[in-house]
């Protein structure tokens, strides 16, 4: 697929997304439970506003998806992926001392 400035544009806004700590620690709670905002609450320790807002960048991106009539929220298979690389490149970089952009082969 070539890869052209819109499509470029819309990756750096989704990276920009990704780079809030409090997203962040909604999706690794989402990571391995469906749950409520409630429950979201409950687990990351932030007020139930910043939890809805951060839920709503997320959605609005697809980063997350819900069901109304239970008001569950959950992650994309796509996403757990990306986590999980996430996690092998911090394991790896502090185990051998590197960093991401070398684990990336981008040095």
């Amino acid at each position: 697929m070539p890869v052209n400035d819109a499509i470029l544009a819309e990756a750096v806004k989704i990276y920009k997304v990704l780079s809030n700590m409090n997203r962040i620690k909604i999706l690794y709670f989402l990571e391995n439970h469906e749950a409520n905002v409630s429950s979201i609450v409950d687990h990351v320790q932030l007020s139930q506003p910043i939890v809805s807002h951060q839920l709503a960048i997320l959605y609005h991106y697809q980063l997350v998806t819900r069901h109304k009539r239970t008001i569950v929220w959950m992650i994309p298979t796509f996403l757990r992926w990306l986590m999980q690389c996430w996690d092998m490149s911090l394991m790896r970089s502090k185990e051998n001392r590197i960093t991401i952009k070398q684990t990336f082969g981008l040095t």
